[in-house]
């Protein structure tokens, strides 16, 4: 998967006919379901929560990536920024959510 190939954000959750949250677009298009048998009620809506949140949080990691390489080009910041475990996390985050390096 590359940039942007998901289904565009903002997400949100709501209510589902199966008692368990949904995560839906803002045109109400199913995207998931986060189902309570294996995490219970507030498992299932945290998991809800953190799901719809996923387009921003992408987005965010995106933009703080492209940000610390402009300050390191323009000599801001040193290149040990870039390896700064912070950043290995945000990237390692990036590429997993675009299926990259995955099986």
């Amino acid at each position: 998967m590359t940039k942007n190939e998901h289904t565009p954000g903002p997400w949100a959750v709501s209510s589902s006919p199966y008692e368990s949250p949904d995560i839906v677009t803002t045109c109400g298009s199913l995207i998931s379901t986060a189902w309570e048998e294996y995490a219970g009620p507030e498992g299932a809506a945290m998991n809800a929560h953190l799901l719809a949140a996923a387009p921003e949080l992408l987005a965010a990691l995106e933009a703080l990536e492209a940000d610390v390489r402009y300050l390191v080009e323009d000599g801001t910041l040193s290149e040990g920024a870039l390896e700064h475990p912070s950043m290995l996390a945000a990237r390692a985050a990036i590429a997993k959510a675009r299926g990259e390096g995955t099986s």
